[in-house]
């Protein structure tokens, strides 16, 4: 359980509920860092001496569970209908090829959730079954078609003249290579994150790659 409290001079802080005791994180972007440090704290017991439980020395750990506990806590929040949490728009570039449009799809987008996607800026559009389909739809200039095809986006009509297109899709946050800049995410994922990478730390759940 967390709480988010708000100060008069709009910072705050996040207080983490774990078992008796509480744990405060300041307000703002969190970064790796805060949250592998937060995870390792409730991990070896909030209120405990840190220094001397054997999770101490599990940074390296955490480290390289991170990204694995990041993806199973934006999973879990999408099985369970948060799509607020975990849902992004991407910008993506397209350049055209036949009869349609192509551009990379973000390595964050999670694949399996793209139930819920859409084009934001197109009043109409809709997801082709699969490529198969989506080269043999009869197109409308009034409904915007996109597939997932091999680790590329396609579609069938971007805005006259444009060169991107925003994608509103789930997807996990970007992870900058310095632990200690600021990752963009909900206050719920962030709390969701750290529970998942305190448990996999204690060995009550597997992360798998």
């Amino acid at each position: 359980m967390s709480n988010f409290y708000e100060l008069e001079n709009g910072s705050g802080f996040l207080l983490l509920e774990h078992g008796n005791g509480y744990l405060l994180l300041e307000s703002g972007l969190l970064t790796k860092q805060q949250l592998i440090d937060a995870a390792v704290q409730i991990a070896g017991g909030v209120g405990g001496d840190v220094q001397i439980s054997p999770l101490a020395d599990s940074e390296m750990t955490a480290e390289d569970l991170f990204p694995l506990a990041v993806r199973f806590a934006c999973e879990q929040m999408l099985r369970e209908g948060s799509i607020q949490d975990v849902g992004r728009i991407y910008n993506i570039r397209l350049t055209e090829e036949a009869d349609w449009f192509v551009g990379n799809l973000p390595a964050e987008v999670l694949n399996d959730y793209l139930d819920c996607a859409y084009l934001p800026n197109h009043i109409y559009s809709a997801k082709s079954p699969n490529f198969q389909d989506f080269q043999r739809q009869k197109f409308s200039n009034l409904v915007s078609y996109w597939v997932i095809h091999n680790g590329s986006f396609y579609t069938t009509s971007p805005s006259a003249g444009a060169t991107n297109i925003d994608f509103f899709a789930p997807g996990i946050p970007e992870i900058p290579q310095d632990a200690n800049t600021g990752i963009e995410m909900t206050q719920d994922l962030a709390d969701r994150i750290i529970m998942v990478l305190a448990m996999a730390l204690r060995g009550e759940i597997r992360l798998a790659g």
